[in-house]
Parts: structure tokens; sequence; C-alpha cells
């Protein structure tokens, strides 16, 4: 267990979004569709 302790991560950067989410990013931003429908 000890050994364990010893492992580190850090967060750098941030998620990468599937497809649909940058689509719909694209779509709202030219007004396609509206800020309800992102969720």
């Amino acid at each position: 267990m000890k050994e364990l302790a010893k492992i580190r991560s850090d967060v750098v950067g941030s998620l990468l979004r599937p497809p649909h989410l940058k689509q719909a990013r694209l779509d709202f931003d030219a007004g396609k569709i509206a800020a309800g429908e992102m969720r």
C-alpha cells in the first residue's frame, strides 16, 4: 500500500467533448438552436 501512496496524478487541460456536443455548440453559436436545447 505504501507504494501506491507514491503515485500521483495531475489534471492537465480539459476533457475532450464528443462530436455531438461540439456540433451543438456550433449550432447554438450560429443561432440554429436555443440554449434550452443544449441541455
